[in-house]
């Protein structure tokens, strides 16, 4: 009798649950998304019923090839092999963990695009239920449309819900990102306890996010020294602070040892991936030397500037003459680099690495997410006063002072731009709506 009452009061409290606004609203959200990525990217249905091996050959491009080679691995020896272990050395693990669940649980045949799709769609779903719990302290039920600004632009769908952008496995380094940012905005200590595990998971699935986690925290630390050192100063800069994003940077970087670790163990270094130390070898090579070697893409993208300052230098690996050349040369150096920045950013929305002939359409958002990063600043010194100001001030500007530094010693990728246009967009909406409350009613 009382194994039933039980029984009948789980299934009460599951019936309760599926009929909550919670599970409704995500449900919502989820097969609003899973529509838009299937219906409005243009991808034929036979595509999307490919294996994963069949729609990584599909993309044509590198990483999703390498990602699935190592995740059929993975999937059946439980690790990777001779024949993909040099993968481990260029990317971080775990989306190729990732994918590697994904076959062992449906097999090697699976239409591993619509799976993706499905986990891209589940995971903003829920992100987009957080914008909408804290944008409904101000509107009401209008809140339930807001999160849609997001998907509003091409390269947001392209990037999060196109197979290309699936297959690259951003979507889930993006997806992890803006949950810590959520968060944190809680302010409790289990949000920031999982918050530093999401900054952890965006790292080991894509290299990128290490360095914005790395660059975060330094600027994070440098304020606590000032602050500790200018102590007649310290009460100005108090609102640069952030404890609990400190706090949630210190978990990611604990949780992201073990992969350091894993490289001490095996190269001797605590680096996280070894993908620039190729980018300084391709960098002293000539036009015709990259040509040759079908590198076409990174001499578009300006890799080889330095063989183009010191040319005396081309044909020589040394990463101590790369550096010595940017001393030597760091204005023309920097010049030389930005002056592609325009053509990578205002390009067609489907663009992967090399820039393709940009539309009205396409310039025109490229605009909208630049003036939505550019007053994001202007949001930012209005809400200077706020208690979420040091999070997203700390965040925005290391993710500014990191691209830079992406577009300063690595080559242009149309792709290396996506994630700070969509930061641009998410950050815009949440500090506008920052700024649209009182205090009080955050």
């Amino acid at each position: 009798m009382g194994e039933t009452k039980f029984s009948e009061a789980i299934q009460s409290e599951n019936r309760e649950f599926l009929m909550s606004k919670y599970f409704l609203g995500w449900t919502l959200y989820f097969v609003s998304l899973f529509c838009i990525g299937f219906f409005l990217e243009n991808i034929p249905l036979d595509v999307w019923k490919l294996s994963l091996l069949e729609a990584a050959k599909f993309t044509g491009y590198g990483d999703p090839n390498s990602f699935a080679a190592a995740a059929t691995d993975i999937s059946i020896y439980g690790w990777v092999t001779e024949k993909t272990h040099a993968f481990m050395n260029l990317w971080p693990p775990g989306y190729m963990i990732f994918e590697g669940v994904l076959l062992k649980i449906f097999g090697s045949t699976a239409p591993m695009g619509l799976i993706l799709l499905a986990s891209s769609s589940a995971l903003f779903s829920t992100v987009m239920m957080e914008i909408r719990r804290i944008m409904s302290l101000k509107f009401g039920n209008f809140s339930w449309f807001l999160p849609f600004f997001i998907f509003v632009f091409p390269t947001s769908r392209f990037f999060l819900l196109n197979i290309y952008g699936l297959l690259f496995g951003e979507w889930l380094a993006v997806g992890c990102f803006f949950a810590a940012i959520l968060l944190l905005l809680r302010r409790t200590t289990r949000a920031i306890l999982l918050a530093g595990c999401l900054f952890a998971a965006a790292a080991y699935t894509r290299s990128q996010y290490e360095f914005f986690l790395s660059v975060i925290l330094g600027i994070l630390i440098g304020v606590k020294l000032v602050t500790y050192f200018l102590k007649n100063y310290r009460h100005q800069l108090k609102f640069l602070t952030s404890d609990y994003l400190l706090k949630a940077m210190v978990v990611a970087q604990i949780l992201m040892a073990p992969w350091r670790l894993f490289h001490f163990s095996h190269n001797g270094d605590f680096k996280w991936v070894y993908t620039f130390d190729s980018i300084v070898a391709i960098s002293l090579k000539t036009d015709e030397m990259l040509n040759a070697e079908g590198l076409n893409w990174m001499l578009q993208g300006g890799v080889n500037v330095p063989c183009h300052l010191a040319p005396q230098h081309c044909g020589i690996h040394n990463p101590e003459i790369y550096w010595q050349i940017f001393k030597n040369n760091p204005v023309k150096w920097i010049s030389m680099k930005l002056e592609l920045l325009p053509r990578y950013w205002f390009t067609a929305s489907n663009s992967v690495a090399s820039p393709a002939a940009a539309t009205y359409s396409s310039n025109g958002f490229s605009l909208i997410m630049l003036s939505c990063l550019l007053a994001t600043f202007y949001f930012l010194w209005r809400a200077r006063n706020r208690e979420e100001f040091s999070v997203w001030f700390m965040v925005t500007s290391g993710l500014i002072i990191a691209h830079f530094g992406i577009v300063a010693f690595s080559h242009l990728e149309v792709r290396y731009l996506y994630f700070i246009k969509i930061y641009g967009i998410f950050a815009f909406m949440m500090l506008l709506f920052d700024l649209s409350v009182k205090k009080d009613q955050i």
